[in-house]
């Protein structure tokens, strides 16, 4: 897979916020124009155990059909550490060093991160999938910003994330009464597909398999 580059990655958080302000517009659009898709394949991609991993996997019977991992994805002396809301300047390098040697057809990117469900609009789900020119969505554990009333207790049952009178995602319940998840679009894929991928690619455990077979590959159990 190839990555646009649209700008430096080596930036004070300050300017690091004005990049994310700048694509942000961008995303907006793509999920404009978004479409209703069926996905041969889904890759899942994870930072974790010191590694940025890549699984790509079939939906018709989640097989793993390709995984690389990239290691050491500290950062670098010119590049930031994590801070809340900027994870895409810490850990965005390496997955895309990840992604460069896929070598299979990615129909959908789901990363453990915020899409769309951000302060400025632009979790690291919608900012690589914008730099990967590819559908992409967020999966969380917690919500970064906005608010949301409890989904009920069976699996697929959902509420919406609102910001004010913007929705930004989903509380997204996989596994019956199992701690939901926070869903959200990344790059030109609408809502309700975001929820329907996570969903149709959860279908044992809370976590979708997407993003834990990617774990396993990082080296992160």
């Amino acid at each position: 897979m190839r990555c646009q580059k649209l700008h430096d990655w080596e930036v004070t958080p300050e300017e690091a916020e004005r990049v994310q302000l700048s694509l942000a517009s961008r995303v907006r659009r793509s999920l404009e124009r978004a479409s209703p898709i069926r996905p041969a394949t889904v890759a899942g991609a994870v930072v974790a155990a010191q590694a940025a991993a890549v699984a790509v996997l079939r939906t018709s019977d989640l097989a793993v059909v390709e995984a690389r991992r990239v290691e050491s994805p500290g950062p670098s002396p010119g590049r930031m550490r994590y801070r809340p809301g900027l994870m895409a300047f810490a850990y965005g390098p390496p997955l895309l060093q990840a992604f460069e040697l896929v070598e299979s057809s990615v129909d959908v990117v789901m990363f453990r991160a915020h899409g769309i469900a951000h302060p400025r609009r632009l979790g690291l789900a919608a900012h690589l999938g914008l730099l990967l020119e590819t559908p992409s969505l967020g999966c969380a554990d917690r919500a970064l910003c906005g608010e949301h009333a409890p989904p009920g207790a069976e699996r697929e049952d959902w509420a919406e994330v609102t910001d004010g009178d913007e929705t930004i995602g989903a509380c997204v319940r996989t596994r019956r009464d199992a701690r939901p998840l926070i869903v959200s679009p990344g790059y030109a894929l609408a809502l309700y597909n975001a929820v329907e991928v996570v969903l149709s690619t959860s279908r044992e455990h809370r976590m979708p398999e997407p993003l834990r077979q990617a774990r396993r590959t990082a080296g992160g159990g």
